[in-house]
């Protein structure tokens, strides 16, 4: 079995990692010893999107503008978050208020 792989599992059951570490069992300084493969790349993981990025993607993509509760739950952000976001989106013109509703400035 020397140098046989095996994605990792999660203790105490037998269904792959859901991050597909690659384990190798391996003669290394004189004796079998488990190893994370290093030639493997590293996965690539997507670069999670900014609040304002939530926020300005939200309002371009709807059709009528949208309170800060329906933004809160379409951006699934904290309102605390949504709040600051939203200022200094409006601060940088990218965001209108207008009757408590928010568009997207499109200017």
């Amino acid at each position: 079995m020397l140098g046989s792989r095996r994605k990792s599992a999660i203790a105490g059951n037998r269904r792959p990692s859901s991050t597909g570490l690659e384990l190798e069992l391996a003669d290394r300084r004189g004796g079998l010893t488990l190893h994370v493969r290093d030639d493997i790349g590293a996965p690539t993981a997507e670069r999670p999107r900014s609040p304002a990025e939530r926020v300005l993607d939200a309002l371009g993509d709807a059709t009528a503008p949208l309170t800060r509760r329906e933004l809160r739950d379409t951006c699934r952000l904290r309102n605390a978050t949504l709040v600051d976001t939203l200022a200094a989106l409006h601060a940088d013109g990218r965001v209108r208020v207008e009757a408590g509703t928010y568009y997207r400035d499109l200017c």
